[in-house]
Formats: structure tokens, C-alpha cells, sequence
């Protein structure tokens, strides 16, 4: 392993400071759960890493109507054992619980999930579903991205090294929307992925479908929504044919890769399975 520099500023105004003269041979540590993985395998090798872990003003759910804010250094675990995130996102808590171990959750933090860039983790999938806002800031002021437009590509996203990821805003009401959330791996349920799948369908009082996420992980260089699915739902009820042909479009939209979990063929064959399965559970609900 390459040597590095290591600082650990003490909140956040003195780690934006750190960062003014950042550029891309500069990383920042949270939980470490991610970046110690690149690091060990050598596919990252910093000069200079800023860690995260004397800074405290960077926590905590707050709640402003229907709006969500939760700061980035808030653990994985303890949003998903919120009361608050499992009476009003249960979803979000279903994604929680699915990522690798307790003790993987105990560390982790919602910002390095979602900077990591990683497209087989599974917070990003539920936080697309719910039409996340990433909220980053540099000396320069404060950036909102729409998570959706977030990643590029395999772990780069739209942050410039002067930036740091300082919460996630989930907006809206969700509580007549219907969601499925399913995390599909042929080995160990702490593993990554072969696909998971999210979905979000609203409904009007004919029981149509009037608004979609499908948003799939693991199948691809990023997290995505599959646009062309959802349009083929709107104004319609979602029957097991459509369901199908829904699944079939996302499934054709992915672009995976071979690896342990399964070849490129057998994930495209398993985003469908399970996009059809997410709807139809969704759509009874």
C-alpha cells in the first residue's frame, strides 16, 4: 500500500477548509467500509486521506413537514432503528437491513454509501426510489444533486474532490405509495447483490397507475431508473403482462457484468424475475 498523508479535522468548516486544495489524489474516510476494501485490493491509492471521525456536526434525522434531511455521518444502522424512518420510509429501512452485516451497518455511514459510487450497494437503489437529494458543500457554498443524475460511472459520481457530501434530503409524502424493495444474491445474504430492485408505484382511485420509480442495482457501471419501464406504466393497471413487459424493458436496459454472482446473461435474466416480482407485489400491496 501506498504511504499517505492522514488529517482528521474536528468538524465540518475546518474540513472544507482541508479540502479548498483538494484535488484527485485526495479521499475522504467515514466508516472506511468501502474505501479500506479499494485500498486493500489496490484499486485506490491516495496521497492524503481526510477522515471523518472526530467530526460531530455532521449527524442527526430531522424532520421539516414531510421532508427528510439526514446528515452524512448518521450510521447505517441507527437510521434504519429509527422510529421515525420505519413508521414514514419503511422502505428505506427494508434496504437498510439488507446491506452486508450488522457490523458493516454499525459502521457505515449514509454519505460514504452514497459517495462511494458503488452500483451493488443497496441504500443508493431505495434512496433513488424515493427521489433522494444528495446535498454536498466546498468553501464555495452548498451543491444539491438529484440522486438520479448523481453517478456517472463504476464509483465516480458528479462530487468534485472540494466537496463532501454533508446529508441526504429525501422530499415528499410517501405514505400512499406503494413500495417494493428486493435484494437478490445467490450466496450469502451479506454479499453484494446479483440485482436488487426498487419500486415506487402511485395509484389513483381507479387503482392506475399514475407515476413510477423502477430503479435496479448490481445490473450495471451505475444505480439507474429504468425511464421506459416506468413510462409503460402510466394510466394503467399493472397486470401480470404488464408487469412482464415492464420487467423486460429494465431488464434490457441493464449492463452488467460477469463476476462471482452470476454471468452477464443470468443477471439480465434475474432483473427481470424480480422487476416483474417487485410490481406485482408493489401493485397488491
Amino acid at each position: 500500500m501506498r504511504d499517505f498523508q492522514l488529517v482528521a479535522p474536528a468538524d465540518k468548516p475546518e474540513t472544507l477548509q482541508l479540502l479548498a486544495a483538494a484535488d484527485e489524489d485526495t479521499r475522504i474516510i467515514a466508516g472506511g467500509t468501502g474505501l479500506m476494501n479499494l485500498l486493500k485490493q489496490r484499486l485506490a491509492s491516495p496521497g492524503r486521506l481526510v477522515s471523518l471521525h472526530r467530526v460531530t456536526d455532521l449527524g442527526g434525522i430531522a424532520w421539516d413537514g414531510d421532508t427528510v434531511t439526514i446528515g452524512a455521518l448518521e450510521r447505517l444502522m441507527d437510521i434504519g432503528e429509527d422510529p421515525s424512518i420505519g413508521a414514514r420510509l419503511p422502505v428505506l429501512r427494508e434496504a437498510l437491513a439488507e446491506v452486508a452485516s450488522p457490523r458493516i451497518r454499525m459502521m457505515a455511514t449514509l454519505g460514504g454509501a452514497v459517495a462511494h459510487g458503488d452500483p451493488n450497494q443497496d441504500t443508493p437503489v431505495a434512496l433513488m426510489a424515493l427521489d433522494s437529494i444528495v446535498v454536498a458543500e466546498s468553501r464555495d457554498g452548498v451543491t444539491e444533486f438529484p440522486i438520479a443524475e448523481f453517478y456517472r460511472d463504476y464509483y465516480e459520481t458528479r462530487l468534485s474532490p472540494r466537496q463532501l457530501v454533508t446529508a441526504v434530503r429525501i422530499p415528499g409524502d410517501w405514505h400512499s405509495s406503494r413500495f417494493r424493495y428486493k435484494k437478490f444474491t445467490p450466496g450469502s445474504r451479506e454479499d453484494y447483490a446479483c440485482v436488487g430492485v426498487c419500486v415506487r408505484l402511485d395509484f389513483d382511485d381507479q387503482d392506475r397507475c399514475m407515476d413510477s420509480r423502477i430503479v435496479l442495482g448490481s445490473v450495471g457501471p451505475t444505480v439507474f431508473r429504468s425511464h421506459a419501464a416506468e413510462q409503460l406504466l402510466v394510466g394503467q393497471a399493472v397486470t401480470e403482462d404488464l408487469a412482464r413487459q415492464a420487467a423486460e424493458i429494465a431488464a434490457n436496459e441493464s449492463d452488467p457484468i460477469d463476476d462471482t454472482r452470476g454471468s452477464t446473461d443470468y443477471k439480465r435474466r434475474m432483473a427481470r424475475v424480480w422487476v416483474r416480482r417487485c410490481l406485482l407485489e408493489a401493485a397488491a400491496h
